[in-house]
């Protein structure tokens, strides 16, 4: 057992103690799906007794995905490497066994990265749920903010289940901290899955404001816009087209959002920005910056040579997203879209967890599903956008199947190492054996799949492991 101490911020950088957790929900416990609800009751009765301990609470949780060495936070823990790792993005240069079978396509269920992976994903929608509960008891809680809250809750659950099932496939949908539910729920088929994160985005979307909920005006918590962006891939992914169009299309045509130029997508409060994760006063660089761009750092991986030949030659996004280095007398290229590593005097970057460029790809390809495949409101519109800010000639009319190659491959110069984009993308295509297979020599069709960790399928019988896996 470990007691953990949470902070939170209940101004952009005043912090106190949230909570001491005597069992710590993220690894402490063997199974999260049967864990004790100890949490829940605190955060109810503790934490919501007033608008200050609310906010601080939300605050916590944000700070809980940021700067909790996970999934979301970047650095060598971070979808950004691990899956670029699993795709064709990024090659090891380093020893290390567990991120090597990430490298090669050969992981074992008990890998400590997939197990701290599956458990950092339930703590925080467990702590998530209890948040959500804790705001519809409290009385104490003006009503606005109970909803803008609320709505954040359920946006942040949704975002966690949709990195889940796409890692994971077919996963439990947790939406209570009641325990003795949450240990008979099993595998839900992805499609179900995908149902219940739109129905928590519906929602969200209904209870958030349009403007950004933070006194700076900062980017760094959800509104009713980030719900819709995260809905219109959830859509896409889910085949209904016409919904993804319409919610991506609420944010493009929104005027909070424009394409910057190359050298400011990533910059704090960046106008292409939809959500980004803040960085506490003390910091002067982001984890993925650090790890790609850091001097001691970016000899861990490099980009591939496949990557990097892709392009077109004048792509501006090579000049200014990459970096070309001399490992010894071997050429090796370093993703430069964060630019500042530990040397920083100056934090002048967020994480980005959302961008526009990525939704306008978005409506580009939910558009394609739908032949509307040319004109002024058409996928090929939407392509040469993003082409054109690359420096890129527009391209022409095509047919639906080479448009969707065409977007693909612009997903791939635009959103690598960005959140796992590309390992997700190879598999919704059913590209990944085709792509991934002459690269990789042990290559199987069931690695398209991250195996659940063994002592959770041990502990849970409704958790049975995913073929190819022991």
């Amino acid at each position: 057992m470990k007691n953990i101490l949470i902070y939170i911020k209940s101004h952009r950088y005043i912090r106190y103690l949230l909570l001491v957790i005597t069992c710590y929900i993220v690894s402490s416990c063997e199974d999260f799906i049967s864990v004790d609800p100890p949490l829940g009751q605190l955060v109810r009765t503790t934490v919501f007794s007033d608008d200050l301990t609310a906010k601080s609470a939300m605050y916590g949780m944000y700070g809980r995905l940021a700067f909790g060495g996970g999934a979301l936070s970047g650095g060598q823990n971070g979808l950004s490497f691990i899956a670029g790792l699993s795709s064709d993005e990024l090659r090891l240069l380093t020893l290390s066994d567990e991120l090597l079978q990430f490298n090669e396509n050969a992981l074992l269920s008990t890998n400590t990265q997939i197990t701290n992976l599956w458990n950092e994903f339930y703590g925080n929608i467990y702590l998530c749920n209890s948040l959500i509960e804790g705001l519809n008891s409290s009385t104490g809680v003006t009503p606005a903010l109970k909803e803008q809250l609320t709505g954040e809750g359920l946006f942040i659950r949704a975002l966690i289940h949709f990195y889940l099932t796409n890692l994971f496939g077919k996963v439990p949908y947790i939406s209570t901290t009641d325990y003795e539910k949450n240990t008979a729920i099993g595998r839900m088929e992805i499609s179900d899955v995908y149902q219940e994160i739109i129905n928590d985005l519906i929602k969200a979307k209904r209870l958030m404001s349009l403007e950004y909920p933070t006194e700076s005006g900062l980017r760094t918590r959800a509104n009713s816009l980030a719900a819709s962006a995260l809905l219109a891939k959830v859509y896409l992914f889910a085949d209904k087209n016409l919904e993804a169009e319409n919610e991506a299309s609420l944010v493009i045509d929104n005027p909070l959002y424009k394409l910057e130029d190359l050298t400011n997508v990533f910059t704090i409060n960046s106008q292409e920005a939809i959500l980004q994760f803040e960085y506490e006063s003390y910091a002067t660089f982001t984890l993925d910056g650090d790890l790609f761009a850091g001097p001691e750092t970016r000899f861990v991986q490099s980009i591939t040579t496949q990557l990097v030949e892709s392009f077109e030659a004048e792509d501006l996004r090579v000049d200014n997203w990459i970096l070309e280095l001399d490992n010894n007398g071997t050429p090796t290229f370093a993703p430069y879209k964060y630019k500042d590593s530990y040397e920083a005097s100056l934090l002048n970057e967020y994480s980005t967890l959302l961008r526009l460029g990525d939704i306008i790809l978005v409506r580009a390809e939910a558009r394609a599903r739908q032949e509307k495949l040319d004109g002024a409101n058409s996928a090929l519109s939407d392509l040469n956008t993003i082409r054109d800010r690359a420096g890129l000639d527009p391209l022409l009319t095509m047919t639906e199947t080479q448009t969707l190659d065409a977007i693909l491959l612009e997903r791939q110069h635009e959103l690598f190492v960005e959140w796992g984009a590309r390992w997700i993308d190879l598999k919704r295509f059913g590209r990944a054996d085709e792509v991934l297979g002459p690269l990789k020599s042990d290559w199987e069709p069931t690695d398209v799949l991250y195996p659940l960790p063994f002592e959770e399928t041990l502990v849970n019988l409704n958790l049975p492991q995913n073929d190819g896996y022991n």
